[in-house]
């Protein structure tokens, strides 16, 4: 077999190494896309917990607010009642409710400071918190679009890659073509340099018949693991 085969053979295993590490990049990249997505997704929850947590605190506040005002409420319409009281017993027991009221309005006053204070915490707490998430926000899309960026030029680049590689394999035996593609289903690297007189893949070591035929610019298989030898010129 002539060397011009063998040579477009090893060139076009070299070009489909590098398609597979860029395919091999372009999984990594997406990956990444997909663990800062997920981050940013996480910083959103924290936000929007934040965002509920001042929102409840200042419910229960307007609820405070408004519980105090019907005490209010309360007091002034027994004290309107007094204005037209008949007798002295029933005084007494308006006056008496007006006591209870002023008393329970006194009682709720510190559930009312208490339900402001929580909500001043709150507050401080959206403040500080949402800007710190905006900021992260912000930090994470701006990455991810330049990842996204980046998958878009290396996809364009495999496309490319793919384009090219009918071209490169024309001039392969069909038959080293058929053998190469069942042998690429099984392992990572199909087709391998012989070095010192052993496969690299397996390490078996050649009989000198075969490393003669190795040094004809034969093509084998290995013995031992069955991938393809080719004769490294460097070795």
């Amino acid at each position: 077999m002539s060397e011009f085969p063998l040579q477009m053979f090893i060139d076009l295993v070299s070009f489909d190494q590098k398609t597979y590490a860029l395919e091999d990049e372009i999984q990594v990249v997406q990956q990444e896309v997909e663990n800062l997505e997920q981050s940013q997704g996480e910083l959103v929850s924290e936000q929007d917990r934040l965002n509920q947590k001042m929102y409840d605190a200042k419910k229960r506040v307007d609820r405070a607010e408004l519980d105090m005002k019907g005490l209010e409420q309360q007091e002034k319409n027994e004290k309107k009642r007094l204005d037209s009281v008949q007798n002295q017993k029933e005084y007494q027991s308006i006056n008496k409710e007006i006591v209870t009221l002023k008393k329970k309005q006194h009682d709720y006053e510190e559930t009312l400071i208490l339900a402001w204070n929580k909500f001043e915490t709150a507050k401080k707490e959206h403040e500080l918190g949402n800007k710190k998430y905006e900021e992260k926000i912000k930090a994470l899309y701006v990455l991810i679009e330049e990842k996204k960026q980046k998958i878009k030029t290396l996809q364009a680049d495999l496309q490319d890659r793919i384009a090219q590689r009918d071209e490169k394999k024309k001039d392969v035996p069909g038959e080293w073509m058929e053998k190469y593609v069942l042998m690429r289903s099984r392992v990572a690297n199909p087709v391998v340099p012989v070095i010192g007189g052993n496969c690299t893949a397996c390490f078996y070591n050649l009989p000198p018949q075969d490393a003669l035929e190795l040094r004809r610019r034969k093509l084998l298989q290995c013995k031992g693991c069955y991938r393809f030898l080719y004769n490294d010129q460097s070795g």
